[in-house]
């Protein structure tokens, strides 16, 4: 049976009530962690009142004007527990009368350059009368200067366009997109040559301060860009007496330094966690080292970052060959760059894209390799694990190469 909001409002809670609403969805607002779950927050009227609607994230889309049907328990908000919370599921919500697109065809809306939809309206308030400026101009800035041009040349208020532009810059802090953030600077500085008023002019004016901090590398850009992924650029200090001493990793190490300052031929290095006692911390910390005796920066890249980052990783090493000045490239997960046969075959569930993964990585560590500033430094748990082309390059490997059997198990990095 269906029941009015002001009904669920106005009587005493009762957790855990299951109630049936039909409604309107007028407002997407910021997602919402509970434990460890991500729950979509949207706020339904009737016209009776209106309350906050708490689901699983899913891939299901609701957008304002949506007319709706759901099925969920009444509950205190966890995150303000005097106020009332409907908490469903989108399977329990059935879309009545979808307002703007069909639900099919919702998932275009995630390509609008650096912005998503369902994103973007949770950092906007009156989403409904959102929807149109949204959906003419694709948050795209001559589409959005077109539509205010149109409204000035009519005598129309442009107000919704010059909100649109405000919840852009908003949007770019919220979700830390430097892209959004300049896509945003853009729009401003196109609308505010025209006759738009001094009201909205000095909005605008208030709004590009606000994003010159956010874009210029010495202002905010950091903190919108986040922390850096892939290839990180240090620029270590150290001296030879701490390398010596250090057994073959010193020694190694001290070899390494050498040939970055012109006095050796060493060019690539693999060392086999598996054979090395003293562990990944101490790997890095010779290298570290050897970047910083050789007077080089270190550009590294952890096991963590190769696995969860591997594009910017690649992205970033596509720059290598170029490097003029002298570097030391330290890669842990060289398997995962270039993978053997074996490799492939027992951990690897799409081996076609891992075969293309490969073959574009030898061909990149082919050409790191001519260039005379870098010395190359890759860390794997065993060279089974590793391209035979790749492993044909190095000058040298170092510790004892763990035998792997097909259909073992992973040789674990520990850190």
């Amino acid at each position: 049976m269906l029941v009015a909001i002001r009904e669920l409002l106005e009587k005493p809670l009762k957790p855990g009530e299951i109630v049936e609403i039909k409604a309107v969805i007028s407002e997407l607002i910021p997602v919402f962690s509970f434990g460890n779950k991500r729950y979509e927050r949207m706020i339904i009227s009737d016209n009776t009142g209106k309350i906050t609607v708490l689901l699983p994230s899913s891939p299901k889309y609701f957008l304002p004007g949506d007319t709706v049907r759901l099925k969920g328990r009444l509950r205190p908000c966890p995150y303000m527990p005097s106020e009332k919370c409907i908490e469903t599921n989108a399977e329990d919500v059935e879309i009545l009368e979808p307002k703007w697109i069909r639900p099919q065809d919702r998932m275009n809306l995630d390509d609008l350059g650096p912005f998503t939809l369902f994103s973007f309206l949770a950092v906007t308030t009156l989403d409904e009368e959102m929807m149109g400026p949204i959906l003419k101009t694709r948050l795209e800035p001559t589409k959005i200067y077109e539509e205010v041009r149109k409204r000035v040349e009519r005598g129309e208020n442009p107000g919704k366009f010059i909100e649109l532009i405000e919840a852009m810059a908003l949007y770019s802090v919220f979700f830390r997109s430097l892209k959004a953030a300049e896509v945003a600077q853009n729009s401003v500085i196109m609308v505010k040559g025209l006759n738009i008023g001094m009201e909205h002019k000095a909005r605008l004016e208030l709004v590009e301060k606000f994003l010159r901090t956010l874009v210029d590398i010495e202002g905010f850009r950091p903190y919108i860009t986040g922390p850096i992924k892939g290839l990180v650029e240090t620029y270590p200090i150290a001296s030879v007496e701490e390398l010596e001493g250090l057994g073959k990793l010193g020694e190694i190490g001290i070899e390494v330094a050498k040939s970055l300052r012109g006095e050796g031929d060493l060019k690539f290095v693999i060392v086999q966690l598996g054979g090395v006692s003293e562990g990944i911390e101490k790997v890095r910390k010779v290298i570290e080292m050897a970047a910083g005796v050789g007077g080089a920066s270190l550009l590294s890249s952890t096991i963590d970052a190769t696995l969860q980052n591997f594009e910017e990783v690649m992205e970033k090493m596509e720059e290598v060959p170029n490097r003029k000045e002298r570097t030391l490239l330290y890669i842990e997960g060289l398997e995962i760059l270039a993978p053997s046969n074996l490799f492939i075959s027992t951990y690897v569930k799409s081996p076609d894209i891992a075969l293309r993964v490969r073959m574009k990585s030898i061909n990149l560590l082919s050409r790191i390799l001519k260039n005379p500033n870098v010395v190359l430094v890759g860390l794997t748990p065993s060279v089974a694990l590793v391209a035979k082309e790749v492993v044909e390059k190095a000058d040298k490997v170092l510790g004892e190469e763990k035998k792997v059997k097909k259909g073992g198990e992973y040789l674990p990095y520990t850190v």
